[in-house]
């Protein structure tokens, strides 16, 4: 498994869990990440790639909200592209870049944009 299936299969376990992220999955990822050699921790550890994904994935889910429709959505392209800003944020496991989302007229401001993405505070 490349770090980006890494990153995929994190993203849709964590879409599909209820109650945080099912247990089964994350030892099923987990279990995945060893076999193909991928690094628990470390720069393209699991840790970091998991951490990237769940942090972009909120960020888009909030432009989608920002914007009333799926980013790129064909019926409503107007005001929007495919277009982000890259961001070094600071975790518990490392420093992260990420890709923030940006939408056309520049009116998006993630809710969280000062828990998330505020310069020099670390995300636990």
């Amino acid at each position: 498994m490349t770090n980006n299936g890494v990153a995929a299969g994190f993203a849709a376990a964590a879409a599909g869990a209820e109650d945080g992220l099912d247990l089964r999955v994350a030892r099923e990822l987990i279990d995945r990440a060893r076999a193909d050699g991928v690094s628990l921790v470390g720069s393209d550890g699991l840790l970091r790639q998991s951490t990237k994904t769940v942090l972009e994935t909120a960020l888009n889910a909030e432009l989608d909200e920002h914007l009333g429709y799926e980013r790129g959505d064909a019926a409503e392209k107007f005001g929007t592209n495919e277009w982000s800003s890259a961001k070094t944020v600071r975790t518990d496991v490392g420093e992260v870049r990420i890709a923030v989302p940006r939408d056309r007229e520049g009116t998006f401001a993630p809710a969280d944009r000062a828990e998330i993405l505020s310069t020099g505070r670390r995300i636990p």
